[in-house]
Formats: C-alpha cells, sequence, structure tokens
C-alpha cells in the first residue's frame, strides 16, 4: 500500500520545482506586482518622451542656423529668400522655401518679418512634425 505514495511523491518533485520560481513568503506579492507595474509605467513614459532626431535632408548650409547671422531677406519673383553669413569663414549663403537647414529641419516658409521652420522628430513611435517661428528684426 505504501508503494503508491512514494510513487506519486517521486513524480510530482520533479514538475513542481520546475514548474515556477520560489517565492519568499514574508513578501507581500501585491506589493512586487505594484512595484514593476510602476516600472513598467515609468519605462512607457520615458520612451514616450523621449524624442529621437531623425536624418532625414542634407543640409545646405555647414552649421547650424544659430550660429549664423541673418543678413536679410530679398524678395523674388516666386517669393522671399533668406540671406545667411557665416561670421567665421565670411561666407553668404542665400536660402529658399524648402531647403534644409540641418539633418531633421527644413525651412517651410520665409517672410519679411519671419521663418517658420519644420522640425521632424520621432515622439511614441511615430514620426512627427514639430513647427517653430524664428522672428527676424533687421532693424538693429
Amino acid at each position: 500500500m505504501r508503494l503508491p505514495v512514494i510513487f506519486l511523491t517521486v513524480l510530482l518533485l520533479p514538475f513542481s520545482a520546475r514548474g515556477s520560481t520560489l517565492v519568499d513568503p514574508f513578501v507581500n506579492p501585491i506589493k512586487l506586482k505594484e512595484a514593476k507595474l510602476k516600472k513598467l509605467k515609468e519605462l512607457e513614459e520615458k520612451l514616450r518622451e523621449e524624442k529621437r532626431e531623425v536624418r532625414l535632408f542634407k543640409p545646405v548650409i555647414p552649421r547650424p542656423l544659430e550660429d549664423l547671422s541673418i543678413q536679410g531677406i530679398i524678395s523674388s519673383g516666386k517669393g522671399y529668400k533668406l540671406v545667411l553669413l557665416d561670421p567665421e569663414t565670411g561666407e553668404t549663403y542665400i536660402l529658399k522655401e524648402g531647403d534644409a537647414i540641418s539633418p531633421s529641419e527644413k525651412l517651410v516658409k520665409i517672410t519679411p518679418s519671419k521663418l517658420i521652420i519644420v522640425q521632424y522628430l520621432y515622439k511614441t513611435g511615430r514620426l512627427r512634425k514639430i513647427y517653430r517661428t524664428v522672428n527676424v528684426n533687421l532693424e538693429g
């Protein structure tokens, strides 16, 4: 009669030890689960908030727009053009609407008083456009 009990014990021992990890009886499993969920939520928010630049364009200017000096905006038959000066080298650049000013930014619109620039970023796993306006003050 003892044989079946021993036989069952030997059969169940390997399956029960392999099926799951050992749990500390003094740790609250609900708090562990909440801590894991909190870490996952923080990681997801960090990834959502993280903005990654993309490299879509070959810029027509060698340096960032902030490092160059805006000399003026000239009118042409089809719109306006932006005149930039590199203070270090003395080179002049003339940009038109649609020109890339960085690997992720394009000049969208040029008016006599402002520039509208679009920046492409990866945010929340999708390609997003962020528009910014640069006011042009040529009077001093």
